[in-house]
This record gives C-alpha cells, structure tokens and sequence, in this order.
C-alpha cells in the first residue's frame, strides 16, 4: 500500500522517503523451522550498502563455526540487503544457542531462519571503513553550486598508471586485413581472483525477461540482440571453452534502456560489467581505464560556430567497431535464451562492449591511431578527428559549401578505412549532404516535421539545421508536491547550460537554494511557502527560454569579416558574480557585429566575501 513517511538516521539525520509499506512472512531459505510474519514494513529504493562491506573468507578455519546451517550461505560476498527487521522482532527469531571462540573471532547465534554471524573479523591487511553519511555526499555536492572556481588551462599531466595505458595501447593494438582494430583492454596486476559470476547472471536475466515479458517488450529486447548475433558482434560460447573455470571468465547481467529521442534505436542492450562476483570484484574492477584523449565538451562547441558550413555526424556503434581479441571474449560473457521454455545457453561478445570501463578509451584511442596512421593521406579529416570529435559525436565544418563536401567525404574514407561508419549526417547547406546514401543521412531530415520543430542534440544542445540557430535545452519533470530541497536541487542540476546562455535565468534560481541552505532546512522537509512561490513562478516563466534562439555562426555568413575583437567583462553582487565574453567583428562595410561566446554564473560562497575581490 501507499505510504509516505520520513525514515531518520543516525543523529536524527532525515534519509530517505518510504515508497510504500508491505506486510510479509520470512523463514528459513529451506522452508523449515517457525515463520515469522511482519505486519509492516517499508519499503525503501535501497534498505542500507551492500554487507558485508569487504568480502569474507571461508569461515571454515575457525573450529568453532564449522558444520553450521547458515541462514545466508553467501554471507561472505558483498551484496544487496533485502529485508532489515527491527529489535521488536529479535525475540520471535532467537533459539537457544550460541558458539563463542577465541577472541577477535565472530560468534553464531542460531535463529529460526538458521545460524547468524556477528562480531570481529582479524585481518592482516587494514580494511579502511566504508560507511559515510549520504547527508555529507550531497552537501559536499550542493556546495559546489556557490564554491570559487579556479579553472585550470594547463593540459592535464598523465599520470603512471595513465601512461602506462597509453603505451599498452601503442604496443598492443593490431588491424585486421578490412582494417579494423584489435585491442586488448588493459588489466591490473596484483587483484585477486575475478571469481564466479553466472550465478548472479542467470538471476538478473531471469528477472529481465519477466518484466520485459510482462511490459510486452521482450521481442523488441530479442531483436537488438539477433542483430548483435547477425553481425557477428557476438556469438555462443565454443563447446570447448564451456568448461573453463568460473574463476577465469566473466558474465554480464543485462538491462534494457529506453530512450525514446533517438532516431534510430529505441531500445538498447546495456551490459553491467560493474555487477560484482563471488569475490566482490567486478570485471570493471580488473581494468585499468585510462586518461580521457578527446577534446573537452567546451572547446567542441565553441569550435563549432566558427565555420559558415555546419557539419554533424556520429560515429556508428562505435564500440562494437572494435574488436576483441580471441583471449579476452570470455570476460565478455552473458546468458540469453528467445523463449522460456528453452534453455539458458552461454554467449560472449566479440567486439568492445558499452558498460565496460576500459571500452571508451580503448575506441577513442582507436579512432586518434586511425586518423594517425592516415593523417598524410586525409589531412583534413585528421585534424577533425583531435579537435572536433567528442566521443563519437563530431561537430565540424568549413567556411564553403565545396569545402565543407570535400571534408565530408575525407572523413568518410578515413572512417571506412579504419572499420567505423560515419551516419546521421547533418549540415546547414543541403547540398553537402548530395550522394551520401540516405540509410547515413539523419532520419529526422527524411520525416515531415516543420522546419521550426526539426532541432537535433548536438552534445546537449538544441542545434536547427535550416535557420542554423541553437536553442536552450529546458527539461524538467513534472512538479512535485510537496516542495522539499532535495527537489529543488534535483531540478536546477538538470538544466544543461554549458555555454552559460541562459546564466541570468537560471542563476536566480541558486541564489534561491542557497537562501533555503541558510534557513538549515532537512532534505525532505518543505521548503517555505514564499520560496515555493518563487519557484512555481520561475518554472511557469521557464519555457520562455525556447524562444530565444542563438545563431551558430558567430558572424552573419553573408559578410566579410577584416577585424576581431575578443571582450570580457565581470562584475559581482552581494549575491553572485559573473563573468561573459563576446566576440565583437567590423566587416568590410564598416558594420559591427557582436556575438556572445560564454558566460559563467556562480552564487557568492556562504563565508562572504567582498564585492571587490567577488
């Protein structure tokens, strides 16, 4: 049933809000014994942190804990907390007997639902807690919202380990004969064992094909992964290799995303290669990362409006353009059967899985080593791919429509020799986009959508092709009653403005939480009726935002520019400070225009400080 009530913690710290409350029975996992049935409980997105924090070793070194009937057989891995009953309930589970033994050493208690563990472990290796207080994450987060920046120029230092993937790649990769890469992921040294993990697969995807069965989309989820198998992306398990040790391989739990703004797939496989095994270790944990190789989001998009030609495009399933090599496949496990009725059979992928930490390194590497390898050849397409991609997503263009043709098919045949397919072309002159087959071309340019409507996100932004103009991206949920602060954070941090364009809207609105910080409200507490009205009035006032559109060439393309000027300002309140540049051109009739590039809003810092040195 509904049920919507404030759970404290410790130190009276508001947590979290029930989401309902239920009445159950629990007993022994073997169905005997007394059952015990609770009248009411919570029910909480997350009851506590996985237990045991660190994975335990087998308990079968201490005499006194042998031979026991454990309520949790599994009680050494690190996993979810399903039920937590309270002290009320101690009584009704407790048995008599209890096993003590040395000190230092954890006891048994038996129970009606088996023998339970509790007390000290001895370990030679100092385990640093992993307790923390929620309050404190998202405190330390909000107060970001009002700290002074210092924004760093300097290009970032690789670290050992960085450096250490980098030259991993660079000794490691080969091309097959079609030109495609085959790259090992990088693994650490010195992690214990990855340990078993079907077990906690074959579970997840159990649960999986029930709600998709029951959301009547298991066959639009089957008919993503026939195409995996179509392409040979994937692929069943050799008998051969069936047997290997659980220990030496990895499978991944699935999960299926909806996202219904794409203009190809709707719904998308996503594979979870930090779901932990027996060891509490996940195949993320055995991978070495690496350091980020593409260029920053900001410096994509300013880059962007400098050219009269817009170009956009992406790079197809970018990931699977990559392949694995023969000795790693078997940490690319997962479990899959298209009816019920059939067998659970063993599959594995064949090329770079999205999910996988070491995966977005590896293809970008990938990509820079291509456009490397053919920078003399396609030099123009080479300089695209270092300074105008962003992961797969590519924001270029050129100063004419010729140009612009020309860099569209450079960066095509530099793609196709490296394996990757460039789609979703899109470009501010139609006559660019003549001759490339219409499956690469952006679908949304085929549909019958009024031109004033058709807006594309490029890299968060709202980009219209025809009148080459951006737009505010304004997305929140629907209202919420009733209005706590935990609300009203969530919503301000969804509102993507990474050039500062719509700063002086979006600034009153920070100014507003920082005033709620001050009154030290609760996270789930409502915030007061004359902030409340502040809000509902800025949201109703929020959409206005979408009229206000912003061209993406600086500088009107039908003039000739013969000066530059690049202007900063700053100023600072009591409340917030600002700072905003603008590029100011005189062109050959002597008329001058002005375009703003960025501005960066930030609330004053709680402990205050002067308006000169703000």
């Amino acid at each position: 049933r509904k049920e919507n009530t404030l759970i404290a913690g410790i130190a009276g710290v508001n947590a979290t809000r029930t989401r309902g409350a239920v009445s159950f029975t629990v007993a022994h996992v073997n169905g005997k014994g007394r059952q015990v049935h609770v009248e009411n409980a919570f029910v909480l997105s997350k009851v506590c942190m996985d237990m045991p924090v660190n994975p335990v070793d087998s308990i079968s070194r201490w005499k006194h804990l042998r031979g026991l009937d454990l309520a949790d057989p599994d009680f050494g891995t690190p996993a979810r907390v399903d039920v937590l009953l309270g002290a009320d309930y101690y009584e009704e589970i407790l048995l008599h007997g209890r096993r003590w033994g040395p000190r230092g050493t954890p006891y048994a208690q038996r129970t009606c639902l088996g023998w339970v563990l509790a007390g000290p472990l001895q370990s030679n290796e100092s385990q640093p807690a992993a307790y923390t207080c929620c309050m404190h994450v998202e405190e330390d987060t909000l107060r970001k919202f009002w700290e002074i920046e210092d924004y760093n120029m300097k290009q970032p230092v690789l670290s050992q380990e960085e450096k250490a993937v980098v030259q991993h790649f660079a000794s490691s990769y080969s091309r097959d004969e079609c030109g495609k890469f085959i790259v090992p992921l990088p693994r650490k040294s010195g992690v214990v064992a990855i340990g078993e993990s079907r077990t906690k697969a074959e579970e997840r995807f159990i649960r999986l094909e029930r709600s998709l069965k029951k959301k009547g989309a298991f066959e639009e989820f089957a008919e993503v992964l026939q195409e995996y198998f179509k392409m040979k992306h994937a692929e069943p398990v050799p008998g051969e290799d069936l047997n290997q040790p659980r220990a030496e391989v990895y499978y991944f739990p699935m999960h299926a995303v909806r996202k219904e703004t794409s203009s190809t797939s709707k719904l998308r496989v996503v594979f979870d290669a930090s779901a932990k095994t027996s060891t509490g270790t996940s195949l993320n944990d055995h991978l070495l990362v690496g350091p980020t190789v593409h260029a920053p989001l900001i410096d994509v998009l300013l880059r962007f409006r400098q050219y009269r030609v817009a170009l956009t495009s992406d790079v197809s399933r970018m990931y699977r353009a990559v392949l694995l090599p023969e000795n790693q496949r078997d940490l690319h496990r997962f479990v899959w059967r298209e009816d019920p009725c059939q067998p659970i059979k063993d599959y594995r992928m064949t090329r770079l899985t999205f999910g996988v930490s070491a995966s977005s390194f590896t293809t970008n590497m990938a990509l820079r080593q291509n456009a490397i390898d053919h920078k003399e050849s396609h030099p123009l397409a080479y300089q695209v791919v270092l300074k105008s991609f962003y992961v797969d997503d590519c924001l270029t263009g050129a100063d004419s429509v010729d140009e612009a043709k020309k860099l569209r098919e450079e960066l095509q045949k530099l793609f196709n020799g490296g394996g990757f397919t460039l789609r979703k072309w899109k470009a501010s002159a139609q006559q660019v986009l003549a001759g490339i087959p219409e499956g690469l071309v952006d679908p949304k340019r085929t549909q019958e959508i009024e031109i004033q409507n058709d807006y594309t996100k490029v890299l968060g932004v709202l980009w219209n092709a025809e009148n080459d103009c951006f737009r505010p991206t304004i997305s929140l949920p629907d209202e919420e009653t009733p209005l706590t602060k935990r609300v009203l954070v969530s919503n301000i941090a969804r509102l993507f403005d990474v050039m500062g364009w719509c700063s002086p809207a979006i600034i009153l609105m920070k100014i507003l939480l920082q005033r709620l910080w001050e009154n030290h409200l609760s996270w789930d507490e409502p915030v007061p009726t004359h902030i409340e009205q502040s809000w509902k009035r800025w949201r109703r006032e929020l959409p206005r935002l979408r009229d206000h559109l912003i061209a993406r060439p600086y500088f009107p393309k039908s003039v000739k520019v013969v000066s530059i000027q690049l202007h900063g300002f700053c100023d600072a309140s009591e409340a917030a400070y600002a700072g905003v540049v603008y590029l100011r051109a005189i062109d050959s009739e002597r008329n001058v225009h002005v375009s703003l590039v960025m501005a960066k809003t930030k609330v004053v810092p709680i402990k205050r400080l002067t308006i000169p040195r703000l």
